[in-house]
């Protein structure tokens, strides 16, 4: 210990004698350490780090899938054979979103809602902070309606009051008992979490008689049990109910058993993140290897202080211990400054990511992540320390010892180790740098994505009639044509108009179609189509394009009319090469025919990468609906910023009912920046570590071939002295970093095959192979590189042959 102490005394006044030299090597080595811990920080809070429930590796979400849909919401009957008939469960629970209304005059809240059937607390290991959760008594039809709170619900807006249980609260109109207040850890799950639950009040057998999809379904996994067993599980099930129920059950539908963090964190988003990892890793491998071949150049550079201490009885540990002491210092150095720098920049990523991200609220550098760093730091010191210092201590002691102090080794097993780590660099840089350039263009192509509507002058906003308080049509057809009406009249908009599920924001349903005149499908095989309700004015708030008829006038939207909107996808299908005006379909055996009055073009409905799906519209009052839909969305189109007419929104809408919340006030603008976020948020940070791979890798090849050129000026000055000219000496520098270059290109285009599959969840529409990118990187790479290699070639052209004869 006190050599080593002795060993980090030096190391430290080297430190300080060679700031310079110092600090190129402790800034690369905090960027590439800095980029780890930031990412890697992200990676532990939204993926490695557990969930908030008791077990949660045995939490799983159900779900049914159709080859053309994939993942569909459950139907009761498959929730209750899945229940009743599966050994690999210790119990499986269900439950639907409800968004219901907490009224308050002053201040009415929309809130994200669930009803839930029994044993679903039990299943997400919840338990109640205060009160009880709800209990078999509480989910007869006739029960008193309960409602049990979510905690973060209980402290915004009840103070956390445990007065509370026992209280009632309105919702939607409907008095609920207040019984118990449960964690709810995070709100971005689509599995259910929510503000509130209430108890499903159904009755089991009628409730199976029901073909609605619209349930999910959650279960916790018997103690030993696997997700594979589970999956065998459920699919076993999933085939009993087929052959016992093919009316709701064809063949085509199938099981689906995923982890609970599948849920939370989408099967993309995942993908993104370690592919961030992956590129970050590139990144520190780039400056390690930056590093190593600054050090190997320095400790060649001691050649002969190395081997006059070698010759006065220093063992070749002992030279390498100092060195390796010395390179640790940089490390640690570089590590702690990489934290701090970690800690500046997660502000920034958090702020730049996307709000589909879940869990990025807890990001941290926290222990395991300075272990992480602890543990990359280790690596580098390793990767960048080691390798150099045992390299540079195998050298001729008789021949150091007989050279001058100016003159440095030249041997091939230095010169091999500094090529080869220019060669990674130039590889790791190219992966990058076509990452980023399939990035570029997969977020350009998605720009250029006509989604068939106007984003910039329309806003949007939920509202939701209190169904308890408007039971009655007449009542919803007087609040949505009356706030149509109020919203055309305030001055700047030119259109008003009320939708279901309006772009970008949902929701989406599906309805059964029959179409006049053609075979009906058989049992179990009708064609569910997306569907949407819609006022008059909706296709002309949001422009989108009629490719033949009309759009639904005044008196077909608020009376009963058979009438109803396709689009183009949908024409196509169903009456390809035919004109589909005047063509009639049904939603059912029981419902009445409806006659196409207008074909518009096809719209990108949630994706922008996603079109061409087929869609029907109904007038907002229609024979499908057996009373008006409560929850629309009021779309509003003006000449100037739409946010500004928000105050004046909200006051027309007090008018008509002051209880009534308006909710998610966005423009469509905004919406598709929110679709847009995960492959922007990608971009940005790919680009900024492509950009610093570049940066590092040209630095690593200006290093060695300044230190090429710096070994070989006797030789450069005889060579001129013996007639080499400017021109010959310039081209074999040049020639050699070329070279390198182009064989760091051949094995970085191998490694970007190799990465392609990675790179293929994250564009759209590019090909992760496109002959163009890879072309234009490799130009841009081999120019830079020449920019990078001229100026040392230069300087060895400005050799003094004279100057090199009289030293010799």
């Amino acid at each position: 210990m006190h050599h080593i102490f002795l060993d980090i005394r030096t190391s430290v006044r080297f430190f300080v004698r060679k700031p310079g030299f110092s600090a190129i090597i402790v800034l690369t080595l905090a960027l590439g350490i800095g980029a780890n811990t930031a990412i890697f920080s992200i990676l532990h809070a939204v993926l490695i780090n557990p969930l908030p429930y008791r077990e949660p590796d045995r939490i799983v979400g159900l779900r049914e899938s159709l080859p053309d849909e994939g993942l569909i919401p459950v139907s009761y009957r498959s929730f209750a054979e899945w229940r009743d008939r599966s050994t690999a469960f210790e119990r499986i629970a269900a439950g639907s979103n409800w968004n219901p209304n907490l009224e308050d005059e002053h201040n009415p809240v929309r809130l994200t809602g669930a009803t839930v059937s029994g044993g679903y607390f039990d299943v997400m290991g919840l338990s109640p902070l205060v009160g009880r959760v709800p209990m078999a008594d509480d989910e007869r039809p006739d029960a008193p309606r309960v409602v049990v709170l979510g905690e973060q619900l209980w402290r915004n807006h009840f103070h956390s009051s445990p007065s509370i249980i026992g209280q009632q609260v309105r919702l939607s109109g409907t008095a609920f008992t207040v019984i118990g207040v449960v964690p709810n850890p995070f709100l971005q799950s689509n599995i259910g979490s929510a503000e509130l639950w209430t108890p499903m009040r159904v009755n089991d057998q009628t409730a199976r008689e029901n073909p609605g999809r619209y349930l999910f379904v959650v279960g916790r996994l018997k103690a030993g049990i696997t997700l594979d067993q589970a999956k065998s599980d459920a699919a076993r099930v999933m085939a009993l109910i087929k052959q016992e129920f093919p009316e709701t059950h064809n063949s085509r539908y199938q099981s689906v058993v995923q982890p609970l963090r599948d849920f939370v964190v989408s099967r993309d988003v995942q993908q993104a993140l370690w592919l961030l990892v992956l590129a970050v890793d590139c990144l520190l491998l780039i400056a390690c290897s930056n590093v190593a071949g600054l050090l190997l150049a320095h400790v060649t550079q001691r050649e002969r202080e190395l081997a006059i201490r070698t010759a006065i009885g220093a063992s070749q540990w002992q030279i390498i211990r100092q060195l390796l002491v010395e390179h640790t210092v940089f490390a640690v150095i570089g590590g702690a400054l990489g934290v701090w720098s970690a800690h500046l920049s997660l502000g920034i990523l958090v702020k730049l990511s996307p709000d589909l991200v879940a869990r990025l609220n807890t990001v941290s550098i926290n222990g395991p992540v300075l272990w992480y760093t602890l543990g990359v730091t280790t690596v580098a010191a390793i990767v960048f320390g080691v390798l150099p210092a045992i390299v540079g201590t195998k050298t001729d002691l008789i021949e150091a010892l007989k050279q001058g102090s100016t003159t440095v080794s030249q041997q091939s097993g230095h010169k091999l180790f500094q090529n080869g780590l220019v060669v990674v660099e130039i590889s790791l840089a190219f992966v990058l740098m076509v990452g980023a350039g399939l990035l570029v263009q997969s977020f350009v192509k998605l720009n250029q994505v006509k989604p068939g509507y106007d984003l910039d002058p329309v806003l949007t906003m939920d509202v939701f009639l209190p169904g308890a308080r408007y039971t009655k049509a007449e009542q919803r057809i007087a609040f949505y044509r009356s706030a149509v009406e109020r919203l055309q009249a305030i001055p700047g908009v030119t259109a008003a108009a009320a939708v279901q599920g309006p772009p970008l924001k949902g929701p989406i349903y599906s309805d059964p179609v029959l179409i006049e005149g053609q075979p009906t499908p058989r049992t179990g095989e009708i064609p569910f189509i997306r569907q949407n309700v819609v006022t008059a004015g909706y296709f002309r708030a949001l422009g989108i394009e009629f490719l033949k008829g009309r759009p639904f006038s005044e008196l077909e939207t608020w009376e009963n009319h058979n009438v109803i909107v396709v689009n183009q996808a949908f024409a196509r299908r169903f009456w390809p090469g035919e004109d589909p005006l005047g063509k009639r379909l049904k939603t059912g055996d029981e419902k009445p025919w409806l006659t196409v009055v207008g074909v518009i073009a096809d719209v990108a409905q949630d994706r922008f990468d996603k079109s061409g799906i087929e869609e029907m519209y109904y007038p907002y009052v229609n024979p499908a609906e057996t009373l008006p839909v409560a929850g629309m969305n009021l779309v509003v189109r003006s000449t100037q910023n739409p946010e500004s007419l928000i105050p004046a929104i909200r006051r027309e809408l007090r008018h008509i009912d002051p209880v009534v919340p308006i909710n998610r006030v966005l423009t469509l603008r905004q919406l598709a920046d929110q679709v847009n976020g995960r492959t922007r948020f990608m971009l940005f940070l790919f680009n900024l570590f492509a950009g610093l791979a570049l940066v590092l890798a040209l630095t690593g090849v200006y290093a060695v071939m300044t230190f090429f050129v710096t070994q070989r000026q006797q030789e450069i000055g005889i060579r001129m002295a013996m007639g080499a000219t400017q021109q010959q000496i310039l081209r074999q520098v040049i020639r050699r970093g070329m070279t390198l270059c182009l064989i760091g290109l051949a094995l970085g285009i191998g490694l970007s095959q190799l990465f392609g599959p990675i790179f293929s969840s994250q564009v759209f529409s590019t090909s992760v192979f496109d002959g163009r990118t890879f072309a234009g990187i490799s130009v841009l790479l081999i120019l830079s590189t020449l920019i990078a290699v001229y100026f040392p070639a230069r300087r060895a052209t400005e050799v003094d042959p004279i100057a090199v004869l009289r030293g010799e």
